[in-house]
């Protein structure tokens, strides 16, 4: 059982931190995206 637990929880975390790098990059490319437009705009 604590294994199973243990296996669960280490899922979550990885699942968890996935999510954290895509939202990081998510937001690098739209602010880069974002001041490009302004750049070729001005």
């Amino acid at each position: 059982m604590k294994d199973d637990f243990n296996i669960f929880i280490l899922c979550y975390y990885n699942v968890f931190i996935h999510a954290v790098i895509i939202y990081k990059l998510f937001q690098v490319v739209t602010n880069v995206f974002n001041n490009h437009t302004l750049w070729c705009c001005s």
